[in-house]
């Protein structure tokens, strides 16, 4: 009814309900419900954009609940569940002009919009588009970003005529990083659908590389004068991200070194700069491109004298992923050591994807191009054994994670690869077998206990069993293990167990967890040594040796 409609309290309420049930609505067999939730859901949303544009901050003052954002979560549900509903002409009419009608309003009235309900309403127009034919993707895909880009645009010169200490200036930088936010989501959608779509094989060159053309100037603008903005830089990296995902997808060479282009500036801009946690993000993006295109880097590597030379292009995707890398860890090191620590978890991320995808050019990466003394690779081993017992939990995670990861590897490296492993890992193994068993006794935070043991299992595994055997006796010899000279054999023998091959990591896992509760009691070994814990412990243990 009309008066339900006009009533935002109402109008609220319902699309609540009909966002709450869109999942039966979609599934079920009952004639005409879906087509009657989707033609109330299009009728509400339309009727909530009208309020909108009347007035957003009155409508939003009247109820607790705005109903723009109960109409596009109820749209955005019925949409991404049966977005074949909503392919006749009017309904594509009806959601571009709902979609259009959030950018058609004030600077000062778009600020009431949240922009959790633009991301919900072009997430579901998305998955709508998807489901178009192939030939309508491109003219639906641009009417989609349209909006969103000259958004960007508009913002972007406000920004430059304004004051970098002018009191409009925040709310014009959080804008800016939103509406970049929202082309990332209305990107990532469509190629997300179309990748499940049996229409996009090979029919059609992916349309969103025509919206990314477009926006590509303003973008290198944006890199070049705002990155030092955290959330400039956490939006324009999560669209380049969705970019890399395209360029792989549609073997884009083009697309690939535009991403390049803007993360160097991006890096180079940061550097130097207090703005670190900048920095961040563009790591993580460096990260996916290595992710994404490492592995075919890593076949230049490979080539040797008497093969057949590789591609123009490959060469180029190994320039790229090593400059990039390159770039990234010298930003690291021109960051001050507590700063820098801020820095860990991103810089891992890149050594992880790097150690997966191409061992062979990051274990000879040098911070100076031409050379391959594999200096990257040797000081981020360094600086991940230093922080595995960092009171920062997610940088003693992934430097754990890290050096899993080249345990891992380790079995598929070549010779010279391997070569280069043992030469690192040989000395500090036996260190680094005592610094996880203290972490264990009580000083590891709870949350690092199991990469904690994934790490100490994989580590037992690579070594000589000699080795291993004297690194667990030395480390479980320690006055921190405190469960007297049963409990230390217990410990002993099942760790034993790592480097003959006849544990699993679960087992581990479940150790540490015992010996690390059993080092809370605050009273000391007297309390507990000889108790109850420690012969239940003794018992578990004993019986699986």
């Amino acid at each position: 009814p009309e008066s339900v409609l006009s009533n935002p309290m109402f109008l609220s309420q319902m699309c609540r309900f009909i966002g709450k049930y869109a999942k039966w609505v979609s599934k079920t067999t009952e004639k005409g419900v879906l087509d009657c939730a989707a033609t109330l859901a299009l009728q509400s949303f339309d009727r909530a954009a009208i309020l909108c544009r009347k007035g957003v901050n009155h409508s939003l003052d009247e109820v607790s609940v705005s109903p723009l954002a109960e109409a596009t979560t109820a749209l955005r549900n019925i949409l991404s569940r049966s977005p074949h509903r909503f392919t006749s002409s009017e309904a594509l009419s009806t959601l571009e002009k709902g979609w259009k009608s959030m950018y058609d309003i004030s600077f000062e009235d778009s600020l009431a919009i949240r922009i959790d309900d633009k991301k919900a309403l072009c997430t579901g127009i998305g998955r709508v588009i998807a489901v178009l034919p192939p030939d309508k993707w491109l003219s639906s895909i641009v009417s989609l970003s349209n909006p969103t880009i000259q958004c960007i645009e508009v913002v972007t010169k406000a920004a430059n005529g304004e004051n970098t200490n002018s009191t409009n200036m925040p709310q014009i930088i959080q804008r800016m990083g939103e509406e970049i936010g929202v082309l990332a989501i209305a990107i990532r959608t469509f190629d997300n659908a179309t990748i499940k779509s049996e229409m996009e094989k090979n029919v059609v060159e992916s349309p969103v590389l025509t919206v990314l053309n477009r926006i590509w100037p303003c973008l290198h603008h944006i890199a070049l004068t705002y990155i030092l903005h955290e959330n400039i830089s956490s939006a324009l990296s999560e669209l380049l991200q969705v970019a890399v995902s395209l360029s792989k997808k549609n073997q884009s060479m083009q697309l690939l070194t535009e991403i390049h282009e803007k993360a160097i500036i991006m890096i180079n801009t940061v550097c130097g700069t207090n703005e670190i946690r900048a920095l961040n993000p563009i790591m993580y993006l460096v990260s996916g491109v290595v992710d994404a295109f490492g592995h075919i880097a890593d076949t230049d590597a490979q080539v040797t004298e008497g093969s057949s030379v590789v591609s123009s292009e490959t060469r180029k995707i190994r320039y790229i992923v090593e400059h990039l890398t390159r770039q990234s860890f010298s930003a690291v090191n021109t960051i001050k050591n507590e700063a820098q620590i801020e820095m860990l978890p991103a810089m891992f991320s890149i050594c992880i994807s790097s150690i997966q995808r191409c061992p062979r050019i990051f274990m000879t990466l040098s911070t100076q191009a031409g050379s391959q003394d594999g200096q990257i690779f040797m000081r981020s081993v360094t600086i991940a054994f230093s922080s595995i017992d960092d009171k920062n939990i997610d940088v003693a995670r992934t430097a754990m994670l890290y050096l899993t990861e080249i345990l891992l590897c380790n079995a598929r490296f070549d010779s010279e690869c391997s070569k280069k492993f043992k030469i690192i890992f040989a000395p500090l193994s036996d260190e680094l077998v005592t610094k996880i068993m203290y972490g264990t006794c009580g000083n590891f935070p709870r949350e690092v206990l199991d990469p904690a043991a994934s790490l100490l299992h994989l580590l037992l595994k690579n070594m000589v069993v000699a080795e291993a055997e004297r690194a667990v006796i030395t480390a479980t010899s320690k006055d921190y293990l405190r469960l007297g000279d049963k409990g230390r054999q217990v410990v002993l023998t099942t760790l034993g167990k790592c480097a003959l091959g006849t544990a699993n990591t679960s087992l581990i896992m479940d150790l540490f967890d015992d010996i690390w509760t059993m080092h809370q009691i605050e009273d000391g070994c007297e309390s507990f040594v000889g108790g109850d814990l420690v012969k239940q412990f003794q018992h578990k243990y004993s019986s699986q040796v």
